[in-house]
């Protein structure tokens, strides 16, 4: 195979993507989900979503244009915050973060590589839990689980969302939490319970900062 392909950043990307599906689907497991729809679902965006991204990297296609998009900034400035951290030096003076999304990337980039690929496939992975939160509020609001596969599987397709979730951008994360918001409440509208309001609590601050 040419050595192109055998890029390590994308490498390590996989080993991390295949890693993280694997403990989403040993912890669906624990939890009693056995629908075989969750599964399918959840594989099916890691697998087409990923391809996406590799072909993004490869190509360095930019589906909406006019230059360098967020981004390369983002992950431009996750590989920096990574690199300090790495020595041991913890300070953000003099770089350029936006916002929490970069410092986050930026510790993915030292679980694995700082590389931006790994970034994007990291993004896959919550693409793929976005999913699964939407399949499950659909069946909150009363869907069999035949409508709330298609609604999921429609919503994993949708154009505006297989960019957001391929690249390294923090609106896949601001996606993500928001549902999950929403799915908690549903939840919490059903039957009060401490817990669910402080998982609320929690996955509502990322929406605030």
């Amino acid at each position: 195979m040419n050595a192109y392909f055998l890029d390590q950043g994308v490498g390590a990307a996989l080993v991390m993507l295949t890693l993280l599906g694997a403990a989403v689907a040993w912890s669906l497991q624990k939890l009693g989900v056995r629908q075989r729809e969750v599964y399918l679902l959840f594989a099916f965006v890691l697998i087409s979503h990923a391809a996406f991204a590799l072909f993004a990297h490869y190509t360095g296609f930019q589906p909406l244009g006019g230059g360098p998009g967020d981004y390369l900034r983002y992950a431009l400035a996750a590989q920096e915050i990574a690199e300090r951290v790495h020595v041991g030096n913890f300070s953000l003076d003099g770089i350029t973060y936006f916002h929490y999304f970069p410092i986050i990337i930026s510790y993915v980039y030292l679980a694995v590589m700082p590389a931006m690929v790994v970034g994007q496939l990291f993004m896959v992975w919550i693409a793929a839990l976005t999913i699964l939160v939407l399949y499950f509020i659909t069946l909150e609001l009363g869907a069999s689980r035949r409508g709330a596969f298609f609604v999921a599987l429609l919503g994993s397709v949708y154009p505006s969302f297989v960019f957001f979730t391929s690249y390294v951008l923090k609106d896949g994360l601001v996606i993500f939490f928001a549902l999950l918001s929403l799915f908690l409440l549903l939840k919490l509208l059903k039957r009060f319970s401490w817990t669910l309001y402080l998982l609320l609590f929690l996955a509502a601050i990322p929406l605030v900062n």
